[in-house]
């Protein structure tokens, strides 16, 4: 009787451990096409919401580099329609010419003693320094403007003595260059450039007062 037993229950703990694991619970078709549309949208969501934030972060970028480079150029100004300077009774410069042939020194020097310069610029309309701040480029005032225009009308290659006062009006010499007719001398506009016209384009800097010769305050 006991081995009896014994058999028993031996077999009913068996026959437990190889008893298969049913599943109680089922999502039933329709919720689980509903739990994936969830999900789906909630990407869809999500992937926009990041786009947009990449979106604001660059147009915020692009804003700040505009700030910060019109900051730069507002503290490097490169051009102007109003400037003060001494002496304004004395011209900005004068012009001799316009001669045919480009001058060499000692015929420079003959001109200016033997004849009389052609026009004398007082006042400009916008004063332009260029992108390596040493060149002068001027737009002339609706009196000197048509003056210039007038005189070059007359040849279209040709060459100007342009000359102007000392910077230290007490003493030093004038400034001298030779600059070429241009077309855009026909709209009232006179170019010294660095390379050809150095010293003139000095010239005005100190007497402006910009470049390197800018007042700090």
């Amino acid at each position: 009787m006991p081995r009896r037993r014994l058999t028993m229950r031996w077999s009913e703990r068996r026959t437990a451990v190889r008893s298969t694991f049913k599943m109680t619970f089922a999502l039933k078709l329709r919720a689980t096409r509903a739990l994936v549309r969830r999900r789906s949208s909630c990407s869809r969501y999500m992937i926009s919401r990041v786009l947009l934030a990449v979106r604001c972060a660059t147009a915020l970028l692009l804003v700040a580099s505009e700030t910060a480079a019109a900051g730069s150029e507002a503290a490097r100004l490169h051009r102007w329609t109003s400037l003060n300077w001494d002496h304004t009774d004395f011209p900005l410069f004068s012009l001799y010419g316009p001669i045919d042939h480009k001058p060499n020194a000692a015929a420079i020097e003959k001109m200016l003693q033997e004849t009389r310069n052609v026009l004398d610029i007082h006042r400009f309309r916008e004063v332009v320094l260029a992108d390596d701040e040493k060149g002068i480029s001027m737009t002339l005032d609706d009196q000197d403007g048509p003056a210039l225009k007038k005189l070059v009308t007359k040849t279209e290659h040709g060459w100007f003595v342009a000359v102007a006062p000392p910077k230290e009006f007490a003493a030093g010499s004038s400034s001298v260059a030779l600059i070429a007719v241009a077309p855009s001398m026909r709209e009232g506009r006179v170019v010294f450039s660095q390379r050809e016209a150095g010293s003139i384009a000095q010239n005005l800097r100190y007497r402006f007062r910009i470049a390197e010769f800018r007042l700090v305050r």
